[in-house]
């Protein structure tokens, strides 16, 4: 509440304005998120891994992959993330790092049984990705060496919800204490802030004739 006020008088005092200016806590975000949760769900798109995942016994919490710091196996930077090493920029799991650590208490994590819903993005690594990416002349040197990294390694099964106890609840029955992670929910903030601009018409803005209309502003925009 307090940043989201702050940001928004920022804007403001240099003279920004917005149509809608929303946030991904919102009522109608949370609906969406766990409504696009729910289809994929339904038509068996995730694979459901139990796993063993670092637990802070002194905070008494499971830890997401950013909670978690060590050494990188691949270049020994000893601040590495649990998803990815900053300095080399490999694609990591808590599991490779050397001597992990939770960043809220500083002490060595625990390794305790849960269950999460994971999407498996190689089952969709195509081929257009990598010519995609190799188009993007306009990109950062190291954007592009870190996707590029991605895919050659081959893309990996990402968990979509976490045990955290703040975020917005996995919508299945038995999934208490389970969230759904920020790589799934917070990109569908830009579909709900549409429904929450038009909610009659937010549809068409994503999937119909206006999406033609979209591509034309932005190519107008870019002029």
């Amino acid at each position: 509440d307090r940043y989201h006020a702050i940001i928004g008088q920022s804007f403001a005092d240099l003279g920004i304005s917005f149509d809608i200016y929303s946030r991904t806590s919102s009522a109608t975000h949370k609906e969406m998120a766990q409504e696009f949760f729910k289809n994929l769900l339904d038509k068996g798109v995730f694979e459901e891994i139990k796993s063993e995942q670092y637990f802070d016994a002194q905070e008494q919490q499971f830890l997401a992959d950013r909670y978690i710091l060590g050494t990188c196996p691949k270049c020994s930077n000893p601040d590495a993330y649990g998803d990815q090493c900053e300095k080399c920029g490999s694609t990591l799991s808590p599991s490779e790092l050397i001597s992990p650590r939770s960043a809220l208490s500083g002490t060595p994590p625990e390794l305790k049984e849960t269950t999460n819903w994971y999407l498996p993005l190689g089952q969709i690594q195509e081929d257009f990705l990598n010519d995609w990416i190799n188009s993007k002349n306009s990109w950062k040197s190291n954007v592009i060496g870190q996707c590029k990294s991605w895919l050659n390694d081959g893309l990996k099964s990402r968990a979509m919800t976490r045990d955290l106890d703040w975020g917005i609840p996995v919508p299945v029955a038995d999934a208490d204490g389970k969230v759904l992670y920020v790589w799934f929910e917070a990109p569908i903030g830009y579909i709900s802030a549409t429904k929450e601009k038009l909610p009659e018409d937010w549809q068409s803005w994503w999937t119909g004739d206006r999406s033609e209309e979209r591509r034309v502003g932005k190519e107008c925009a870019s002029m």
